[in-house]
């Protein structure tokens, strides 16, 4: 089962070529913000932050986004994994002693003909 576990982590991971969608993207950023460089000062109750660009406040604000979201998925990967490995040794023990069970019961059900 590992094996084709591997596959479809292998498959999804080479889906086809990203470089043209994120230059693409980084592009567009980089336009946006050039765009956008009126500083501004965010205020926040009595906190107030220093003028920066609004460009930078954008990064700020996506590189955030991306650490948060990272952190989030692997955590929530990171548990997935755990209930899926406890999942396969489950089955693995439970197909074990269905085997066994099996092996048992197959000599005395098996007719004493069988060489004909």
């Amino acid at each position: 089962s590992n094996a084709s576990t591997d596959n479809v982590i292998s498959h999804r991971r080479g889906q086809g070529d990203n470089k043209p969608v994120r230059a693409a993207i980084i592009i567009i950023a980089l336009v946006a913000a050039s765009e956008n460089s009126a500083e501004v000062s965010l205020s926040f109750l009595d906190f107030q932050t220093p003028a920066w660009p609004v460009s930078w406040w954008m990064l700020t604000a996506f590189v955030a986004g991306v650490l948060v979201g990272g952190l989030l998925n692997l955590f929530s990967n990171t548990r997935l994994r755990i209930r899926h490995r406890a999942a396969e040794k489950k089955v693995a023990h439970t197909t074990r002693e269905l085997d066994l069970a099996n092996a048992r019961e197959l000599p005395a059900e098996m007719p004493e003909d069988v060489d004909k």
